[in-house]
């Protein structure tokens, strides 16, 4: 079993990798493109973890629940963590991955949902928006029978709150293990035998996390 600050660690490498292949395909977008920079910034900063989590969803395998991902297998329903709080979100996080990974969206519907999300924070994209959702929506109907695509529309959209909530989570969790490296938070429950050496590396862990992580989803301290 991972230690608090290396779990953290592998999450945030993780999630940056993610972020990153969302980041390349918000370039693609013809409209946000066009948008001033630092509203594509802020657009950005909002929408990238809710981004992050759409794409993994392409990774979770129903059957075995497990995360297939740059080489590894990751069983999630072995989840542990000493920490409650942080084992609350992980296994909020891990029933968010099987609720979108459970309308097995394909290429194209995902990606026409990751461009609604992000350009839902977009200003003026109202009208785009709305054809995105449209378009969405025509796909589903494509591949599903009768009434299914529009119910597994209106699931999709309803899941976005959830989204939003797990990614308010995470800031704050994300927060709160910060603040316990720097010695200012109270860790609720340390694992046996971290002591010495270990304690000094997890002064100096916040430094290791890749910059974008912490520009995107660390709050100032």
């Amino acid at each position: 079993m991972l230690n608090l600050a290396d779990g953290w660690l592998k999450f945030g490498n993780e999630l940056t990798n993610v972020t990153k292949r969302s980041i390349e395909f918000a370039k693609t977008l013809k409209e946000f493109a066009e948008v001033k920079r630092d509203h594509r910034i802020l657009a950005l900063k909002k929408a990238a973890f809710d981004l992050a989590l759409i794409a993994l969803a392409q990774h979770y395998h129903q059957p075995s629940q497990t995360l297939r991902v740059y080489n590894m297998v990751l069983p999630v329903d072995q989840f542990r963590c000493t920490d409650k709080t942080d084992e609350e979100f992980g296994k909020e996080l891990i029933s968010v991955l099987k609720l979108l990974s459970s309308f097995q969206l394909n290429g194209t519907e995902s990606a026409l949902l990751c461009a609604f999300v992000l350009m839902e924070q977009t200003p003026g994209m109202d009208a785009f928006v709305g054809q995105l959702k449209k378009c969405l929506g025509a796909k589903l109907h494509q591949r599903m029978p009768s009434d299914g695509g529009d119910k597994a529309l209106r699931e999709l959209f309803e899941c976005r709150a959830r989204l939003r909530q797990l990614a308010k989570t995470h800031r704050k969790c994300l927060g709160r293990f910060r603040l316990q490296m720097m010695g200012h938070h109270p860790i609720e429950q340390q694992q046996a035998g971290t002591r010495g050496a270990e304690m000094e590396d997890q002064a100096n862990v916040l430094g290791n996390f890749p910059p974008l992580y912490t520009e995107l989803f660390a709050e100032s301290d």
